[in-house]
């Protein structure tokens, strides 16, 4: 199952449905900052499942969650934006929230700097931001209860 994420939005719609059309993903998470766009967004991909969590730029009226853990082809997700978990500071945090839900996929946002790595049996993946010129983004793939391979990749 392909998986795209993206994160740190801020309104920058067109970069997404243009990553949605060129990757063709099975599924899109959106890790908070313009959850909104998350929502206005899946109404030009029906066929998509969407999940989407709130960040620390959400009005307090967002209907996203904090978190989402879910399972997909087998393989434990946890998405959260980042920023309860005081990931500008470091990993420990976030990493003590996965262990304890015991995910096998990790996904962030929040600094804006995509990051990738594997600790643990655990995959960490921030996407970056989405947002202008030069925006990042995340794949993953999980297949039978394995994270097959996660990609940073960069939109121009």
């Amino acid at each position: 199952m392909t998986l795209l994420i993206l994160s740190d939005s801020h309104g920058d719609l067109k970069n997404m449905a243009t990553i949605i059309d060129r990757e063709i993903p099975q599924a899109v998470f959106h890790l908070g900052d313009h959850d909104s766009d998350a929502a206005r967004i899946s109404k030009q991909f029906p066929q998509l499942p969407f999940y989407s969590v709130s960040g620390n730029c959400d009005s307090f009226c967002s209907v996203a969650p904090d978190s989402i853990l879910t399972e997909l082809e087998g393989v434990r997700i946890l998405a959260v934006h980042g920023h309860k978990q005081n990931v500008k500071l470091g990993m420990l945090n976030l990493s003590m929230t996965a262990r304890e839900a015991q995910a096998q996929l990790v996904l962030f946002g929040h600094t804006h700097q995509a990051y990738h790595e594997e600790e643990g049996g655990i995959h960490y993946l921030n996407p970056g931001s989405c947002k202008g010129y030069g925006c990042t983004y995340a794949m993953a793939y999980v297949h039978k209860g394995q994270v097959v391979r996660c990609e940073i990749k960069r939109f121009f």
